[in-house]
């Protein structure tokens, strides 16, 4: 093929423009509808890796360790420096955020604002109160305070989160107290599409209170945002650690299409899908504290939002899906318009809990700590193990927790937002009496890294168990695979009361020896365990779905055969096989 060079000029030029940074190109605008209708999970997990927080708990800016110059509370004051990771922290939380509502998530440190939001956290830490409007400290200087103040009357303020992460997660973004929910302002600032640059700053007050600001209403974007609305949770699939069930949803519309004079018929219809229960939000709402509706109007970021909190919702389930429809909004020609889209919350960080309650090791054993997970996005998941008292066991970053010397410690796995599940570990000196059969060494040891072998029965395995012994193992077998406690019942048995006795014979594991005896300390016979076994199996194959409910029964005849009792003969047999 042949290109006349007339042909091949205009290419080239036509080339040039799109790869130089002239005059006549621009860049695409960014839109926000296409940005979150279809979003995948995998995408919003991804982002989190990209822009997660220094620590998975909300306590890793400590004063020792955040502050290249540290403020000065008290005469002669200072407002101190920052190290910029911990500034870096806010902007990735800033910018998680924005992603999340469909806006760029490239908003920029304005390290200018530095010393700015240093003193507006400062001014308040003194004072020792967090407001817009601070007084003048007796003998800070003038220059520090005017700066102060002025980062105060222009920054989102935080007092009591020790991370700019939790602040803008669980307070900015949140805005569910009676004090800010009417306009959800920090949030919208946040959200701001014109928002470029942000800065923040950290003091503690004399007690140890921390006070902390963000510079929120710059407009320095120059890209071209284009928007119908901007929703809090937003459009598509959100995740629902970022969004609690009494935090009140927001639709910010563009001022720019529709008409924020005309508010007067504005409602909204809120529909969970999966039983239909519906939420219809109009003028009328006004608790604070429950239900709740408003159309804000004021000069916070997007200044025309809808803001609406249902009542009654106490968590989200998997993959919970919502409808919002909004009507009653007129677009700049005068015409009534609906809004409608959907919001499906996820599980993004999988909950991390630990199998076992307590464990009981021997000096120099190693056991791997097996933990069950709410989802399967290990990745998002940061799970750390720590031990209380490092001199009694070590834990390793994979979870093999090591006995070192005798004593009692407790050791916690952590993850991102959630609480801090911990497990007593209870290290002795090895008995030689007491040791697992070399035969069953290894299903010991599977058992035990699984959390069914709790400590006050990790001993004297060449001793009988008595029957309220193995029926508790039994009881924690069966809630450790189902992952929630077995219903309680009404125990018959008058020579015992026990909550995992009576958990037993409600779920049909167990008899007792008489209509109204159990007997409980007499060590357990074979075919009494037999029996025990087999109706675990029954009940955890149809609790569980998985399994099968026919068990082979053992094709040989036992030497004592004639010692079996009828009515566990078949259990016996079905254990054997």
């Amino acid at each position: 093929m042949k290109l006349h060079v007339k042909t091949l000029l205009v290419i080239t030029v036509c080339m040039s423009l799109l790869w130089s940074g002239g005059s006549e190109a621009h860049a695409a605008p960014h839109r926000v509808q296409e940005k979150t209708v279809n979003r995948t999970k995998q995408e919003i997990i991804n982002k989190w890796l990209q822009y997660k927080p220094m620590g998975t708990s909300f306590q890793y800016m400590k004063t020792a360790d955040i502050y290249e110059v540290e403020p000065q509370t008290s005469t002669p004051f200072a407002p101190g420096r920052l190290k910029a990771e911990y500034v870096l922290d806010g902007v990735n939380a800033t910018n998680f955020v924005r992603y999340l509502a469909g806006l760029p998530d490239d908003v920029e440190p304005d390290w200018g604002l530095h010393t700015q939001q240093q003193a507006a956290a400062l001014v308040n830490a003194v004072n020792d109160r967090l407001t817009h409007y601070p007084t003048h400290p007796d003998g800070m200087e003038d220059v520090l305070f005017k700066l102060g103040n002025e980062g105060t009357r222009t920054s989102n303020l935080s007092m009591g989160r020790p991370t700019f992460y939790s602040s803008i997660i669980h307070g900015y973004m949140s805005d569910s107290s009676p004090g800010n929910i009417d306009r959800v302002g920090h949030r919208r600032w946040i959200l701001n599409p014109a928002m470029k640059k942000t800065m923040f700053g950290i003091a503690y007050s004399i007690e140890g209170v921390p006070y902390s600001s963000m510079y929120a209403i710059n407009k320095e974007r120059a890209e071209e945002v284009k928007y119908d609305y901007i929703s809090w949770p937003a459009q598509g699939y959100f995740p629902e650690e970022i969004f609690a069930p009494d935090d009140p949803w927001s639709v910010s519309f563009n001022v720019d299409r529709y008409d924020r004079t005309r508010t007067e018929h504005i409602q909204v219809a809120l529909t969970r899908t999966r039983d239909g229960k519906q939420w219809v939000f109009d003028s009328e709402d006004k608790n604070k504290n429950g239900k709740y509706f408003n159309v804000e109007t004021g000069h916070y970021g997007v200044p025309f939002s809808i803001i609406f909190r249902p009542d009654g919702i106490e968590r989200f389930h998997k993959d919970d899906a919502f409808h919002v429809k909004v009507s009653g909004v007129y677009d700049k020609a005068g015409k009534a318009v609906d809004i409608e889209y959907d919001t499906v919350f996820f599980d993004m960080i999988p909950e991390v809990t630990l199998r076992a309650s307590s464990l009981r090791l021997a000096t120099g054993e190693t056991i791997k700590l097996n933990y069950r997970t709410t989802s399967t996005h290990l990745q998002a998941a940061n799970v750390q193990f720590k031990i209380a008292d490092p001199e009694v066991a070590a834990v390793d970053a994979e979870g093999y927790i090591t006995g070192k010397k005798s004593g009692q410690t407790l050791l916690g796995v952590e993850n991102y937002f959630q609480n801090y599940d911990t497990i007593l570990i209870d290290v002795e000196q090895p008995s030689s009496d007491d040791n697992v059969s070399s035969w069953a060494v290894t299903d010991y040891q599977k058992a035990k890294s699984n959390g069914i072998v709790p400590y006050q029965y990790d001993q004297s395995y060449q001793t009988p168990i008595t029957r309220i012994g193995f029926t508790e193992l039994a009881v924690r077998l069966c809630e450790n695979i189902l992952g929630k406690s077995l219903a309680e019942g009404q125990s018959p048995f008058k020579d015992i009361s026990s909550i995992e006795i009576s958990k037993a014979y409600a779920n049909e594991l167990i008899s007792g020896t008489t209509t109204d005896t159990f007997s409980p300390w007499d060590n357990i016979t074979r075919q009494q365990a037999a029996t025990l076994v087999l109706n675990l199996h029954t009940a955890l194959t149809e609790r569980t779905g998985s399994g099968s409910p026919d068990i082979n029964t053992a094709k040989i005849t036992f030497a004592d055969d004639a010692n079996i009792a009828p009515w566990a003969k078949d259990n016996v047999y079905k254990a054997g096989g």
